[in-house]
């Protein structure tokens, strides 16, 4: 089980961020896999913005 489905988003929040940062100074800001690690944590974000209201 990760963070996310088990309902800790801020926790996933802060793993996704990392593994961006990662990713970003590894393998590039254009690469997918980057691209695909900055939707995850847009889609996180969302989700901590619902459980804030």
């Amino acid at each position: 089980m990760n963070y996310y489905s088990q309902g800790q988003y801020q926790k996933s929040e802060e793993q996704m961020l990392l593994a961006l940062k990662i990713r970003a100074k590894r393998l590039g800001e254009d690469h997918p896999y980057t691209q695909s690690s900055r939707q995850n944590l847009a889609a996180i974000q969302v989700k901590l913005a619902q459980t804030r209201h």
